[in-house]
């Protein structure tokens, strides 16, 4: 978080100030971002939380572009765009409706399934209880959030 914070900080205020950022564990191995699955996903029921996804999944995917220090590779955080496949019951199938709504109203890509289209696309899945599915077609996946965590450092130290 903190050598997020640092690069964004950076980015808004380019060159006005130094910033440091105090780590309680240098090794980052008790810390919340190396102990994520890292995944990315814009089906959400909240406005915020949707938009800040769709923002961060065009992040990752030009990652380069962005926390690539000058004469060195671009990061890559091994983002894999496969999508989530959320099910629904009867009972959770209108909340699932509601947030495809707000979703694709906010510009995220994701398609509503029926269990047959579910099954079709996903052999393995036990469909008999699933009313409806939800499943992201773009900008949804996983990455390695240890590379993110030292791309962002890296590029912070770089920039100040």
């Amino acid at each position: 978080m903190g050598s997020s914070v640092a690069y964004w900080l950076n980015q808004r205020q380019p060159n006005q100030f130094t910033c440091n950022v105090f780590e309680r564990d240098l090794s980052y191995s008790s810390c919340s971002t190396t102990r994520s699955a890292g995944g990315i996903r814009q089906q959400f029921s909240n406005e915020e939380n949707i938009l800040l996804s769709l923002h961060s999944s065009k992040f990752l995917q030009n990652i380069g572009q962005y926390l690539t220090i000058p004469n060195q590779s671009s990061p890559d955080v091994c983002l894999n765009l496969n999508g989530y496949l959320l099910l629904a019951t009867d009972s959770g199938a209108e909340q699932l409706i509601v947030n495809h709504k707000l979703q694709t109203q906010l510009g995220a890509q994701i398609e509503l399934l029926s269990p047959n289209k579910v099954k079709a696309m996903f052999p393995w899945v036990n469909t008999t209880d699933i009313a409806l599915a939800a499943y992201g077609v773009a900008n949804e996946g996983w990455f390695d959030p240890w590379a993110l965590l030292m791309a962002f450092k890296a590029k912070a130290q770089s920039l100040g």
